[in-house]
């Protein structure tokens, strides 16, 4: 292979948006597409594109300048630019859009007929990609199979994705936000086609109906697999170019009251670690976990249904959230969380006092999932235990003493759940106790991820748009 160019990412942060910052060093690009006015390449390959349609430069409070796409436009780069099959490639680029199966890059000859050899990156969409795979990043290849990315990216929030080979090791690899999240790699390098050209957003047939839906920004080809540190400093560099470029600093941004912003968000554990035994508390208050019994995120890391999930293995390991006691009393509350299980046991969140009616236990009863509180029971009618990703979730609406009848809601995947029993109504009305803190994943045995607890009830809405991966949304309404 020839050899590559190299160029610290200090010197081009030093060129574009003078500030000495020095990173580790990375690749220039051979495509390189900011936006920021034009469709100029400032890669190496000097491959100016072409709006197309209805594509536009706009605006954006995150991005500063970025490429808008409604369906009916693309970019059209109509230049080869380097090898996507047959020897090391990365595609690199910011997306935004709450759509799936939409393009974000394709190589083709343009006629939409998806012939052999034509690839594509891409938010997969389940049923034009014969997998379960809704809003996750994908790059396929006709009769070259599949490269899958793990987690979704199209929650309508700013998202890093990468795609890399490495022809040599016959390795592919998805990122999304700086983090490897690959489900399937079975891509087998077909070499491009000699007249195919790339194009942003632009659909070439295959697992794509119509082009890009959302935003775009700083589209970067390598013709090298750039390694997981590369990918995070390119990822921190044209996080820095935007911010340069005039996008609105954090904190301006965060005025919005969202799910994720809450004032009521008490607890909100993402389970992203690497490594070490402290899970990072993200809401307001911090309250982080202390991962017990021999668990630690060196081992049971693991692809989450966003970013990474933590994985209990159904005997010893539990998280524990230091000096954290949980919603009292009868106070009204929503718990939530992502959960992946063959199995049919154990607790996925608890705390309380161990007695009658003083324990709150989001746990798998009789094989279902539901709601204890030491005396009474509630669960849902449908089993989750197929390992596959589902949201769970349980909120105690206002009373003056709250039941399990009256006044305990259960939602699986968004919506309402259906109830199969419930018992010992009236004996033990719900009056949490404060003695036990806060525990995730006692005698669990799967993965958990982005557990959640709230000091208010949620809206049926907003429980839905937790699953929907849509809690960086403006609230709808003001919430007393």
């Amino acid at each position: 292979m020839s050899n590559k160019s190299r160029l610290s990412v200090s010197v081009v942060v030093l060129s574009l948006v003078c500030t000495t910052v020095a990173f580790a060093e990375i690749p220039q690009a051979v495509g390189f597409w900011r936006f920021e006015g034009n469709a100029v390449d400032s890669g190496t390959g000097g491959n100016n594109g072409t709006l197309v349609g209805s594509a536009a430069i706009v605006s954006d409070i995150v991005r500063g300048r970025c490429l808008n796409l409604d369906g009916e436009g693309y970019v059209d780069i109509r230049a080869s630019v380097t090898e996507l099959g047959a020897d090391d490639f990365t595609i690199a680029a910011w997306v935004k859009t709450t759509e799936r199966g939409v393009p974000i890059l394709s190589k083709c000859n343009g006629d939409e007929e998806w012939e052999e050899n034509e690839k594509e990156l891409y938010i997969a969409a389940a049923e034009l990609s014969e997998y379960d795979n809704d809003g996750t990043v994908e790059y396929v290849g006709n009769s070259c199979d599949w490269i899958r990315g793990s987690a979704r990216a199209n929650d309508g929030r700013w998202h890093h994705i990468a795609v890399t080979w490495n022809a040599d090791e016959e390795e592919g690899n998805v990122y999304l936000d700086g983090v490897k999240g690959t489900d399937a790699a079975g891509f087998d390098g077909g070499e491009d086609n000699e007249d195919d050209v790339v194009r942003i957003g632009f659909s070439a047939g295959g697992h794509t109906e119509s082009s890009f839906v959302g935003r775009l920004d700083d589209v970067a080809i390598f013709d090298v697999a750039l390694s997981a540190g590369q990918i995070t400093e390119q990822m921190r560099f044209t996080s820095l170019v935007a911010r340069r470029a005039g996008a609105a600093p954090a904190a301006r941004r965060d005025k919005v009251v969202t799910l994720d912003t809450d004032p009521a968000l008490l607890g909100w554990w993402k389970f992203d670690e690497a490594s070490g035994k402290t899970a990072a508390g993200s809401s307001k208050h911090g309250r982080k976990g202390a991962l017990k019994g021999g668990l630690s995120f060196d081992q049971a890391s693991a692809p989450g249904r966003t970013g990474k999930a933590l994985k209990f293995d159904g005997r010893e390991g539990y998280v524990e959230i230091t000096n954290y006691k949980g919603v009292a009393g009868t106070k009204p509350r929503t718990v939530a969380a992502w959960i992946k299980t063959a199995d049919d046991r154990g607790r996925i969140i608890s705390w309380g006092a161990d007695d009658f009616g003083q324990m709150w236990n989001l746990a798998f009863i009789r094989g279902r999932v539901g709601v204890s509180p030491n005396g009474g029971y509630l669960y849902m009618n449908e089993g989750v235990d197929d390992d596959e990703w589902h949201h769970v979730a349980a909120a105690v609406r206002e009373a003056e003493l709250p039941n399990l009848h009256d006044d305990v809601i259960l939602y699986l995947d968004g919506e309402l759940a259906e109830i199969h029993d419930i018992g010992l109504l009236d004996l033990w009305p719900i009056q949490t106790g404060s003695d036990i803190n806060v525990t995730v994943g006692r005698g669990f045995k799967g993965l958990i991820d982005d557990v959640r607890i709230y000091g208010r009830d949620l809206s049926d809405d907003e429980v839905k748009a937790l699953f929907k991966l849509q809690s960086n949304r403006p609230l709808p309404k003001p919430r007393p």
